[in-house]
């Protein structure tokens, strides 16, 4: 893959396996919990209150939108790859292949960010960026493979609230912490 900063966009767009994380949590006004990581489509945001929509979860060819509310406070740069925040005032979105939505903030509501997508190459469902891509014009192929030729076979892919084996034994539901990945190499 390209080597270069984090969110350097050929280097985004050269990865072949991409995981989801969770969208932010929400503490002002009501509490809310966190929402699990998605998979190939993000989970929406939640919200306590009337006022506005929530975040909705990141997809494999953009972007998810962000929540509305009377109160909403944002700027930020997120879509491909990256989610970056310079200001904000509700929870904030998960990242992955396409990151989620901000949480929304109306009158009397709160919301929490939803979650990105994942991605990867050769797993059904997932649509690949194209070689020719670029951060103003994103192209993808329709096809899950991605333009390097690399592809996993067999993969599984599971959302944050699903049942797992845990890397430490055992199961589990989700995995707290820094995500993982068990690849086995086949000639």
């Amino acid at each position: 893959m390209t080597s270069g900063k984090w969110d350097d966009f050929n280097s985004l767009k050269s990865r072949i396996m991409v995981a989801a994380s969770g969208g932010g949590a929400q503490l002002y006004n009501s509490q809310l919990n966190g929402i699990d990581a998605g998979s190939t489509v993000g989970k929406n945001g939640s919200q306590s209150g009337s006022d506005g929509n929530v975040a909705l979860g990141g997809t494999q060819t953009g972007k998810g939108k962000d929540g509305t509310g009377t109160w909403m406070n944002k700027n930020s740069n997120h879509g491909f790859g990256k989610v970056i925040y310079q200001k904000m005032s509700m929870g904030g979105s998960g990242n992955g292949y396409y990151c989620g939505g901000l949480g929304n903030h109306g009158d009397g509501t709160t919301g929490t960010g939803a979650t990105g997508s994942s991605f990867i190459s050769g797993y059904a469902g997932c649509n690949a960026i194209s070689s020719t891509a670029t951060l103003t014009n994103l192209i993808h192929t329709g096809s899950p493979n991605h333009y390097s030729g690399l592809i996993f076979s067999h993969g599984v892919m599971k959302a944050g609230d699903e049942y797992i084996l845990s890397p430490l034994g055992g199961n589990e539901t989700g995995h707290l912490g820094n995500g993982w990945a068990k690849i086995s190499w086949k000639l």
